[in-house]
C-alpha cells in the first residue's frame, strides 16, 4: 500500500513539473538568438476557447525576464546641466554574452546616452518619465526586445528608426507629444513587427492603417487610448494581400480617443463582412468614442453584421449611439437600421462642381451631384469619381445638353429648360436610366428612347404631332404595362395618346420590307456563291497565280529546302545548254543561290526521275525554260506512270504541283521563243501565258537576269563576292555580275 502511495506521488510530481514548467515559444520563425519563453499557464489555454499561440502572444517572457540576475545593469551619468549624458562602464569585465539593461527613470535627459552604441548587447533600455525629445536610429544594438520611454518629450517617430532591430517586442510611447507617426514605422527589414505597442495619450490625428495592419504577423495589442487620434489614413494606398492574414490574436485599443469616423475598410481591399473575417484576425474596441454615422459607417452595417462584431468588441447595435449628423444625432444603430440608412452620407468635394452639393449615399449605390437652382445652363464637365451617379440638375436653364464621358454612368438624370433633346446623348445614357424632364420645351422627341424604359421616363406633358412618323412613341409607350408619369398629347386629335388606336396614325400598308430585303440579300448571296464556283472551277491556275503574286509568300523552311533554285531546261537544245551554263547558272550562284542543274549535278549510275524529283522537293523556286512546242503538249498527270522519258513539261508538271501544296514555292517561267497564247494547249502554261507571268528571254527592254533575281526569294547564306563584266542572252548588252570568290 505504501508502494502505491509513492507512486501516485511520483507521478503527480511528474505531472507538476511537466506542466507547470514554462516552455519554449517564438513569435518570430527566423529568431535564432533569443531565448523566449512562454508562461505555463498557456498549456491548458485550449479549454478555455483560444489557442496556445493567442495566450503565449501576450505572455512570453525572455530568460532575463524571468530571472533577472542573468543580466548585467549599466548606469547613466550627467555630462553636462543640459541633460547630456553617458553609460558608465561597467566595474567589472563582461563576456561576450552578457545581457545588459539600462533603467533610468524619472531624471532629466534630454536624449540619449551618446555612448550606447558602444554596449551592442542591450536588450532593455528604460527611460520613463525624462525629456528626451528624439528617439534615435537603434540600429547599434540589434539584441534590444524591450523599449520603455513613457511621459517624455518625443514629437515624431520615423519609419527607419527600428527597421533593424527584429528581436524588439515591447515598445511603449505613451503620453508623449507625438504628433507625426510614418507610415509603416514599426515594421522591420524583414517584415516582422513588434507584438506590443503602446502610444495611448499621443497626439497623432491621422493614423496611418500601416501602422495597425501586419501581414502575417502575431499581435498582442496596439494601444490608442486617450489619444488624439482624429481619422484613418492610407497614405500608400495600402491594400490587403489575398491569401494573408493581419495581426493574429491581436487587440487595438481606441478606448477615449478622439476618432469619430471608422476606417474605410474599402480603401484598403475590403468589401464585405466575409473578407473583414478571413483577413483581419485581430479585435477593436472603440469604447466611449463619438462616432459621426457617415457613409463609412453605412458600409459596416450593410456588411454582415454579426461578422463584424467579432471585429469591434464593443460595436452593439443597443448601446452604440451616433452623434453625428445632426438628423442622426442619439439615434442608436437598431434605431438607424430599422429606419432606413440614407441619412449615413459623406460629403464630397474633390471635383464638385461649383455652386453644387456632392455627397456619396451607400445605401442607393450612388453619388449625388445636386445642382438644383445653381444658374447651371449646361452638363458639369467634370464630376468627383463615381460607378454611379445621380445628376439633379432642376430649376435651371439647359438648352441643350452636350455629350460627356461620364454619362453612361448616369442612373437619374433631372434637368429642366430643355429646347431639344439629342438623339446621340440618349444613345450615350444607360439603358436603365431614369429621366426628369418634366420642365421642358420639346416639341419633337428622338426615336432613340426607343431602348429605354418608357416608365422611368418623365417628360410631364408633351405635345406631339400623332401621325404616321411618330407611331413608334405610341407603340413604345404600350410596351411596358404600368402607369407612366407622361402625359402624351396628340395636337392634331386634340386628345391623349392613349386613346388613340394604331389605324389612328395613317400608315399606308405595305409589304414587309424587312422580308424583301433579307430575299434579295439570300438572292444575291447565292448568285455571288455560284459565280464563284464556276470561276474556282474554270479559272483555278489563273486565281492561284494571281493571289501567289499579290500576297506575301511565307517563309521557307531551311530544314527542308536544301537548294534555293532548280532550273529545268532542254538538254538537247545546245543554244539553251550555253546560255545557261555561261550566263544564268555562274549569275545565280554568285548571287548566294544553291542551284540544282540536273545536267550537272545528276551523277552517272543515279536513277534520273527519282534524283530530279527529289532535288525539286528540296528546292524553294523552279525556273524552267518553255518553247511553243513544249506549251503545245496536253496537259498529263505523270503521277503514278512508270516511264524513263525526261522534258521539260513533265518536270514543270512535278514543279507546279510542289507550287500548289506549298505557299513559299515559286516558279519562274522563261519564254524562250515568244510562245503565242492561241497556240498553246497546255492548260498550266495557258494559265502562265495569260496571266502574263513570265519572262521574255529575247526581251531587249529588260536585263533578263536581274529580272529572275528580282522574283526570286532572298539567298540563305552570306557569301564575299568580286564583281566581273557578263552579257545578257541577246550578246549586245554589257553588265556587271557578282561572282562567287570565298564562301565562309
Amino acid at each position: 500500500m505504501t508502494g502505491g502511495y509513492c507512486f501516485s506521488i511520483t507521478l503527480l510530481l511528474s505531472f507538476i513539473a511537466v506542466h507547470c514548467q514554462d516552455f519554449q515559444w517564438t513569435p518570430y520563425p527566423n529568431d535564432t538568438h533569443s531565448n523566449f519563453q512562454c508562461d505555463a499557464s498557456c498549456r491548458e489555454c485550449h479549454n478555455g476557447g483560444c489557442s496556445i499561440d493567442d495566450c503565449c502572444v501576450c505572455k512570453v517572457l525572455s530568460e532575463w525576464e524571468r530571472n533577472p540576475q542573468t543580466i548585467h545593469p549599466l548606469h547613466v551619468e550627467y555630462k553636462d546641466v543640459f541633460g547630456g549624458s553617458s553609460i558608465a562602464q561597467p566595474l567589472i569585465s563582461l563576456s561576450d554574452g552578457t545581457k545588459l539593461e539600462v533603467v533610468h527613470r524619472n531624471g532629466r535627459l534630454r536624449s540619449f546616452p551618446n555612448n550606447f552604441c558602444s554596449f551592442e548587447r542591450i536588450v532593455h533600455i528604460d527611460f520613463q518619465t525624462n525629456k528626451i525629445e528624439e528617439i534615435p536610429n537603434l540600429s547599434c544594438i540589434p539584441f534590444l526586445e524591450v523599449l520603455h520611454l513613457k511621459h517624455n518629450a518625443l514629437v515624431e517617430v520615423r519609419n527607419n528608426t527600428f527597421v533593424n532591430n527584429t528581436l524588439l517586442r515591447k515598445i511603449d510611447l505613451s503620453f508623449n507629444g507625438i504628433r507625426v507617426l510614418d507610415p509603416n514605422a514599426f515594421r522591420r527589414y524583414d517584415g516582422s513587427t513588434p507584438l506590443s505597442i503602446n502610444l495611448a495619450g499621443s497626439h497623432i490625428k491621422d493614423f496611418d492603417v500601416t501602422n495597425m495592419l501586419f501581414e502575417n504577423q502575431m499581435l498582442c495589442d496596439i494601444d490608442l487610448s486617450s489619444s488624439s487620434t482624429e481619422r484613418f489614413v492610407n497614405l500608400n494606398n495600402f491594400k490587403v494581400a489575398p491569401n494573408s492574414k493581419y495581426c493574429s490574436y491581436g487587440f487595438v485599443n481606441f478606448e477615449n480617443s478622439m476618432i469619430d469616423q471608422l476606417p474605410n475598410l474599402t480603401s484598403i481591399g475590403i468589401y464585405n463582412g466575409k473578407d473583414l473575417y478571413e483577413k483581419l484576425h485581430f479585435r477593436v474596441s472603440v469604447r466611449n468614442v463619438k462616432l459621426t454615422c457617415d457613409c463609412i459607417y453605412a458600409n459596416y452595417l450593410k456588411s454582415d453584421f454579426s461578422l463584424i462584431k467579432k471585429f469591434f468588441l464593443d460595436l452593439e447595435m443597443d448601446t452604440l449611439i451616433c452623434t453625428e449628423p445632426e438628423a442622426l444625432r442619439n439615434h442608436t444603430i437598431r434605431e438607424i437600421m430599422d429606419k432606413d440608412l440614407d441619412e449615413m452620407i459623406c460629403n464630397v468635394i474633390h471635383s464638385c462642381p461649383y455652386h453644387c452639393q456632392c455627397f456619396e449615399q451607400p445605401s442607393r449605390k450612388h453619388t449625388v451631384i445636386n445642382c438644383t437652382d445653381s444658374n447651371v445652363t449646361s452638363l458639369p464637365s467634370n464630376l468627383p469619381w463615381s460607378d454611379n451617379y445621380s445628376l439633379i440638375l432642376g430649376d435651371n436653364q439647359i438648352s441643350s445638353l452636350e455629350p460627356r464621358s461620364y454619362l453612361g454612368k448616369v442612373s437619374y438624370l433631372q434637368i429642366s429648360g430643355l429646347n431639344q433633346l439629342d438623339g446621340n446623348l440618349i444613345r450615350a445614357l444607360p439603358d436603365y436610366v431614369s429621366l426628369d424632364i418634366s420642365d421642358h420645351k420639346l416639341h419633337d422627341l428622338p426615336m432613340e428612347l426607343l431602348s429605354k424604359n418608357p416608365l422611368k421616363i418623365n417628360l410631364g406633358r408633351v405635345q406631339i404631332e400623332c401621325t404616321c412618323s411618330s407611331k413608334w412613341i405610341y407603340l413604345w409607350t404600350h410596351f411596358e404595362k404600368g402607369n407612366s408619369t407622361t402625359e402624351y398629347m396628340c395636337s392634331n386629335f386634340n386628345k391623349r395618346l392613349a386613346l388613340l388606336s394604331v389605324d389612328d396614325f395613317g400608315c399606308a400598308k405595305s409589304t414587309d420590307r424587312t422580308l424583301f430585303i433579307v430575299m434579295v440579300a439570300i438572292s444575291v448571296l447565292a448568285v455571288l456563291l455560284i459565280l464563284g464556283a464556276l470561276s474556282f472551277c474554270c479559272w483555278y491556275p489563273e486565281m492561284l497565280i494571281l493571289t501567289r503574286k499579290l500576297l506575301t509568300k511565307s517563309q521557307p523552311n531551311k530544314k527542308k529546302c536544301e537548294f534555293d533554285v532548280f532550273i529545268s531546261i532542254d538538254e538537247n537544245d545546245n543554244i539553251q545548254t550555253q546560255w545557261v551554263m555561261k550566263f544564268l547558272l555562274p549569275y545565280l550562284e554568285s548571287e548566294g543561290y544553291r542551284v540544282y542543274l540536273p545536267l550537272r549535278d545528276v551523277l552517272p549510275g543515279e536513277s534520273i526521275l527519282s534524283v530530279r524529283a527529289t532535288a525539286m522537293r528540296q528546292s524553294i523556286a523552279f525556273i524552267v525554260i518553255l518553247t511553243e512546242k513544249d506549251s503545245m503538249e496536253n496537259f498529263q498527270d505523270i503521277e503514278g506512270k512508270e516511264t524513263m522519258d525526261v522534258s521539260v513539261i513533265r518536270e514543270f508538271e512535278v514543279m507546279w504541283n510542289l507550287f500548289v501544296k506549298s505557299r513559299y514555292r515559286n516558279i519562274i517561267v522563261l519564254d524562250y521563243e515568244n510562245i503565242r497564247w492561241k497556240f498553246t494547249a497546255h492548260r498550266i502554261v495557258k494559265a502562265f501565258v495569260r496571266m502574263r507571268h513570265f519572262i521574255k528571254v529575247s526581251s531587249r527592254k529588260k536585263n533578263v537576269l536581274r529580272e529572275i533575281r528580282k522574283r526570286l526569294h532572298d539567298p540563305f547564306e552570306s557569301k564575299i563576292f568580286e564583281t566581273r563584266d557578263s552579257f545578257d542572252f541577246n550578246g549586245k548588252k554589257k553588265f556587271n555580275t557578282k561572282f562567287l570568290e570565298s564562301v565562309y
